[in-house]
């Protein structure tokens, strides 16, 4: 389909002109701009990156997108892209115009564009169509996922109070090593994790049972976490690992993986995600900012995060190297008692 005789072109020309004028992004949607739509009403575009694969993403859009009061208007099978209109009328006989499109991500995942013409004369705050972006696209991914509970280039993602998925960048908390790695990882900026790192306190079975030792904690890249997981099938004794992603807005994103015990093996998975903040946040800001994850994790998010937590967990933690979002799973008690359990993993000693 040519895009010139395509019924895309005007969201085509307001998402090129919405690039003018930049507004808070959220970690959902990022790229979240505002500008003027050719019919001088307003247009709104952003992105959001999801697990899965863009051709169920686009076979389960217009489920979801009815289910949200829209109507679907024009299917683009080629360019896995949708068109709809919701059913609210300006005195004239114009509605909004919302368009998808999906496309198959880089290293896994699906990059979804989302953009949304209002009417002239139309009052839509931001605020309230980044958070419906937000909805409809994990919306989308949520009914996406294969009904075994399985998610193509990201792990089934971990619950919390209210059923909601704990996601962040791309980034689920239960995700395994080799998940981990297909993100967008950061060069180790501090401590680099190390292989054969000559010391016992940190170790693990190759797939034919040897051992192999590695560093207790330390930094790690997309290669190095590859290179795990293809050689420590089992690990007997370790600390933690971390890597580092960047935010829309250029802040840090801080991913800990630790062991745990999974079908009796020992894996690495993700445990934590602490997402920076801007270290000069007003209070107006900052309420602004919890809108977003209040919406996407629910009964899961509060405020300030938890001390104690028995279900996955969201909230805001203020720490010694500042303030961040963080999600995280319930601390794992007797871990490191079972992962030395393992066939392989404890010495047997001699009386003599």
């Amino acid at each position: 389909m040519s895009p010139l005789h395509s019924p895309f072109a005007p969201l085509a020309a307001a998402f090129l002109l919405a690039h003018a004028n930049p507004v808070l992004a959220t970690d959902c949607v990022t790229e979240f701009r505002v500008g003027a739509a050719p019919d001088h009403g307003t247009a709104f575009t952003g992105f959001s990156s999801q697990p899965g694969s863009a051709e169920a993403h686009f076979a389960a859009v217009q489920a979801v997108l009815e289910r949200e009061g829209w109507s679907v208007t024009t299917k683009d099978a080629v360019n896995r892209a949708v068109l709809a209109r919701n059913g609210q009328r300006t005195a004239g006989g114009k509605t909004g115009t919302l368009g998808l499109s999906f496309a198959d991500a880089q290293g896994g995942g699906v990059s979804v564009a989302l953009m949304y013409n209002n009417p002239p004369g139309v009052q839509s705050p931001a605020a309230a169509v980044r958070e419906q972006f937000c909805k409809i696209a994990t919306g989308v991914a949520t009914a996406a996922a294969p009904q075994d509970g399985t998610m193509p280039a990201a792990a089934a993602p971990a619950e919390g109070a209210a059923g909601r998925q704990l996601c962040l960048a791309r980034a689920c908390l239960g995700m395994t090593a080799a998940q981990v790695a297909a993100l967008d990882l950061q060069p180790p900026p501090t401590v680099k994790f190390r292989f054969h790192a000559g010391y016992d306190n940190a170790y693990g079975l190759d797939p034919a049972g040897g051992r192999v030792t590695f560093s207790d904690m330390g930094e790690v890249d997309s290669k190095l976490l590859r290179q795990f997981a293809s050689t420590v099938k089992t690990i007997c004794a370790m600390s933690f690992a971390s890597a580092r992603l960047r935010a829309s807005d250029g802040q840090p994103i801080r991913l800990v993986l630790r062991p745990t015990i999974r079908d009796g093996k020992g894996v690495l998975v993700l445990t934590q995600i602490d997402r920076s903040l801007p270290a000069n946040l007003s209070a107006s800001e900052r309420q602004r900012f919890e809108a977003a994850p209040r919406a996407q994790y629910g009964d899961a998010f509060s405020a300030a995060f938890p001390t104690t937590f028995s279900e996955p967990a969201a909230g805001i933690e203020e720490g010694g190297t500042g303030r961040a979002l963080r999600l995280s799973l319930p601390h794992e008690t007797n871990v490191a008692a079972q992962l030395l359990e393992q066939p392989g993993c404890s010495a047997t000693p001699r009386l003599d």
